[in-house]
C-alpha cells in the first residue's frame, strides 16, 4: 500500500501556516489520492474540487504548495519529496499483483464450470456443475473404501464411479494449487468422517473466494481456515449455506 510522505517539520513550516489549516487538509487528502492512482502529482480540477473548496486551492497556490495547469493543479516538487520517486514502480507491482488475482478468478470459475455429469442415481454439486453419482456403500467413520474391499459386482461399479469423481476434484483443486487430499484429510480430521471429493471442492473454493488476494500457500490457507472456522464449513457442508 503506497503512503503519501509529509515531513515531521511539515506542521510549522511558513507555506503551512501561511495556507491554512482547512488549505491543508486539501493538500493532505489530495496527496493520498495522488499516491493512490500514480499520478505524479498531478490533481485533477474534479478531484480538488471534491477534496476541498476552490478557495483552499487557491491558498495552496498562493503559497507555492501547488501550481495551477491546465487541467486542476499539481504538487510543487512532488518528484523531490522522499518517497515519490518510486510511483511507476509502485504501479507496475499494483497492476502485477491485479492480474493475479484475474488469473486466480479465472481459474476458480473454469472449475466450477467442469462438466462431471455422470448417468446415475445420486445428485451432488462441484461449484455451478451439476454431478450425478450412483449410491456409494457408506465406510466406517475416517476408513476409506480400497480397492482391496471385498463388494458384490454392483457395489464394485459404483466405487469405480466414485474414485473417477475423486480424479476429477483433484485435478480441479490442483488447478487452483490446491493440495486435495491434505483438505480432505483436515476435513475428516474435524467431522469423524469421509467427505465426499465434491464437498472438499466447494469447501476450498468458497474459502479461496475469501481470500484478499492470492495466498502463498493455498493449501496452507485452506486448512488453516477449516481449522480456525470450522463450524462455519461444517455448515456450509451440512446445509448449502455459510454464515
Amino acid at each position: 500500500m503506497p503512503y503519501f510522505p509529509v515531513d515531521d517539520q511539515f506542521p510549522f513550516h511558513p507555506k503551512t501556516l501561511a495556507a491554512g489549516n482547512a488549505a491543508i487538509g486539501l493538500w493532505t487528502r489530495a496527496g493520498a489520492w495522488c499516491k493512490s492512482h500514480a499520478t505524479g502529482g498531478a490533481v485533477p480540477r474534479e478531484v480538488a474540487a471534491t477534496l476541498g473548496t476552490a478557495g483552499q486551492a487557491a491558498a495552496l497556490v498562493r503559497v507555492g504548495l501547488w501550481e495551477k495547469t491546465t487541467t486542476g493543479y499539481v504538487f510543487h516538487d512532488w518528484q523531490h519529496q522522499a518517497g515519490n520517486g518510486d510511483e511507476a514502480a509502485e504501479k507496475r507491482r499494483r497492476e502485477q499483483a491485479a492480474e493475479r488475482q484475474r488469473r486466480f478468478r479465472e481459474s476458480r470459475a473454469a472449475a466450477r464450470d467442469a462438466d462431471v455429469t455422470r448417468d446415475t442415481t445420486r445428485d451432488t454439486r462441484v461449484g455451478d456443475a451439476s454431478v450425478t453419482l450412483p449410491p456409494v456403500p457408506s465406510p466406517s467413520p475416517l476408513e476409506p473404501v480400497t480397492s482391496t474391499t471385498p463388494v458384490p459386482e454392483a457395489e464394485a461399479r459404483a466405487v469405480t464411479d466414485e474414485e473417477s469423481i475423486e480424479q476429477v476434484c483433484t485435478r480441479q483443486l490442483a488447478g487452483l494449487g490446491v493440495d486435495f487430499v491434505k483438505v480432505r484429510s483436515a476435513l475428516g480430521t474435524h467431522a469423524g468422517r469421509i467427505f465426499p471429493p465434491t464437498d472438499v471442492v466447494r469447501v476450498a473454493a468458497t474459502i479461496l473466494g475469501r481470500a484478499a488476494g492470492t495466498p502463498n500457500s493455498p493449501t496452507g490457507f485452506v486448512i488453516s481456515s477449516i481449522r480456525n472456522d470450522w463450524a462455519e464449513w461444517q455448515k456450509l457442508v451440512d446445509t448449502g449455506e455459510v454464515g
